[in-house]
């Protein structure tokens, strides 16, 4: 619990703290603390600036239009054009990480009973562009300010399927997935390692080579060539690492009879 003393200092110290006392060090603060602007009696004031950066499908206008007052449960921001060009009246605002904002509304023009309704989703363009990035990526698809639900059936209105862009994903990419290793794979189609080894399992079983795969003559032959390990495991197709260890353990080995060096 702070003293007397402490009290009087902090006191003495908050009147050393004017904030700004020139016109225009009170003009760039006085908008702080805004939110959305939705309640403010101010004109001109933006409702969410950093939604106009939308490729011109976020540009808010007043509404009503004729400046009338109407009761209604969610009072509305503004309009907005979605991304089919429709005109949504919007009355919620959630801010997200990703750079835009998702927003809540209703058609215009709207039926009264709509007024009272739950705002729905508005597929704005930046919200369907945001879901073609991530169109195969559980993470940042659903890391937005809305229900599982809610999202769900925006996206399958527009064609969106986490398991059929998956499945259509790994189709188009089956001879890397064969070919290549699951970090190489993984480095060229921007994806986790870890999901690369467990899907190419569940498409292509079982791809280990079987026991003793290097003890043939060829295998043999190119161990004990005198080879680097990057060499070795470009010709096998297998890490440095491990081209290190077979490369030792075939040195120690006795050679076959039909093996000439």
């Amino acid at each position: 619990m702070a003293t007397q003393k402490q009290i009087a200092a902090n006191r003495r110290n908050a009147l050393k703290s004017t904030g700004p006392r020139t016109p225009a060090g009170r003009a760039a603060v006085r908008l702080n603390a805004l939110k959305h602007g939705g309640y403010s009696r101010a004109s001109g004031i933006s409702v969410l600036p950093e939604a106009k950066s939308s490729g011109g499908h976020v540009q808010y206008t007043p509404w009503p239009p004729d400046g009338s007052v109407r009761w209604q449960r969610y009072p509305a921001f503004g309009t907005v054009l979605d991304v089919e060009d429709r005109l949504w009246v919007v009355r919620q605002i959630r801010r997200t990480k990703h750079g835009f904002p998702l927003l809540f509304g209703t058609p215009a023009p709207a039926e009264p009973a709509e007024l009272v309704r739950l705002p729905k989703l508005i597929p704005t363009k930046a919200l369907i562009d945001f879901w073609h990035r991530n169109r195969t990526n559980f993470g940042p698809t659903f890391d937005l300010p809305a229900g599982r639900t809610t999202l769900k059936r925006v996206r399958y209105r527009f064609g969106f399927h986490m398991q059929r862009d998956l499945s259509a994903f790994w189709h188009d990419r089956i001879e890397d997935l064969k070919n290549l290793s699951a970090r190489e794979f993984a480095e060229r189609h921007h994806i986790s390692f870890h999901r690369v080894e467990e899907t190419r399992f569940k498409i292509l079983g079982r791809t280990a080579r079987p026991l003793g795969w290097w003890k043939t003559p060829e295998i043999l032959a190119i161990l004990r060539a005198g080879m680097s390990c990057r060499q070795i495991g470009q010709k096998l197709g297998i890490g440095l690492s491990h081209a290190s260890r077979l490369r030792k353990t075939a040195r120690l080995d006795p050679l076959p009879p039909n093996i000439e060096l």
